[in-house]
């Protein structure tokens, strides 16, 4: 399908790491790309916990990605939700204009968070997946310690107090030990009136080791990589709660599944992630954690000019850990 300058154009979904890779590889080729994505910019999102704390400020991980595409004059973007996408007929279809074709299609959507089956908990809990988010808990928090400066039942302070974080991974190893460091340094001064000794960071995990990514398989229960983490959060002042699965989380009140309960101002789910949205939509078969199957080559198996890659990919054999 050939573009106004009678060249191959290959359409890029998603502009985080894999997506903007693509495009480095193929910048300046005799080809045309294409980049889409939802927003303008692209999140450095290891930094995300940053701005829902307060560390950083959006446009410290936020880079507008017709800057990026400077330097490859090939290349250019559309801003557009993506909804589908018709392989027959090789068009990407977009929310509320006109489908995009291609000759070539790279699908780098990422990633959205997983409930384990609970949607519910997406209404009910904080998530941390982009910029907007991350201002969201970061205001929220800043708004329940206010409301706790003049709280006088004694209970309802410590509960706006309280900050639970569901998840035990990296992303909610990084929240609590950065809350840990604001609550006690910049809101110890910001709110002289609160007793900061009652502030509460709850680290929530349903397996009974926190950070399993890093697990050491030749060892028996937590690795000293994760005994250590733990040790240095707990000496943060944070609580680490381990063998914990949540129930529900409704009226500020987090559910666990052995009958127990918290109560916490603050609700943020770290706990699962799976991949992009956009693969419910695609009409195919999911792999583990809502991913796309691909082959050796991160192609559709039968579509050999459809190329999935990131969180959105599953390759069978892969160590995914």
């Amino acid at each position: 399908m050939a573009t106004p300058s009678g060249r191959t154009k290959v359409v890029i979904v998603g502009a985080g790491f894999g997506g903007l890779s693509a495009v480095k590889t193929l910048g300046n080729k005799n080809i045309d790309v294409l980049v889409v994505d939802r927003n303008n910019y692209h999140g450095f999102w290891p930094l995300l916990y940053q701005v829902a704390t307060g560390q950083l400020d959006s446009a410290s991980i936020a880079y507008p990605i017709r800057g990026i595409l400077h330097p490859y004059k090939n290349a250019d973007f559309q801003l557009a939700d993506v909804q589908g996408v018709d392989f027959d007929g090789k068009k990407v279809l977009i929310e509320g204009g006109e489908p995009i074709p291609y000759d070539y299609l790279i699908l780098a959507a990422g990633s959205a968070q997983f409930y384990f089956g609970n949607n519910r908990l997406a209404e009910t809990t904080f998530s941390m997946k982009d910029v907007d988010q991350a201002e969201e808990i970061r205001n929220h928090v800043i708004r329940a310690f206010e409301k706790a400066q003049v709280e006088t039942d004694a209970e309802k302070r410590k509960q706006l107090m309280t900050v639970a974080i569901v998840g035990g991974g990296p992303t909610g190893v990084e929240l609590a030990g950065a809350y840990a460091e604001l609550f006690q340094i910049d809101f110890k001064k910001d709110f002289p009136s609160l007793d900061m000794s009652q502030a509460r960071i709850a680290l929530i995990e349903a397996m009974g080791t926190i950070m399993m990514p890093f697990s050491d398989p030749n060892v028996k229960g937590a690795s000293d990589l994760q005994k250590s983490v733990h040790k240095v959060l707990e000496a943060r002042g944070v609580e680490v709660m381990l063998n914990k699965a949540v129930d529900s989380v409704e009226d500020s009140i987090v559910q666990f599944k052995d009958g127990s309960s918290l109560a916490a101002g603050t609700v943020i789910w770290a706990a699962g992630v799976r991949g992009a949205l956009l693969g419910d939509k695609l009409g195919l078969e999911l792999a583990r954690g809502g991913r796309v199957n691909v082959t050796e080559e991160l192609s559709l198996p039968d579509r050999p000019e459809v190329f999935v890659v990131g969180d959105m990919a599953y390759l069978e054999g892969f160590p995914w850990g």
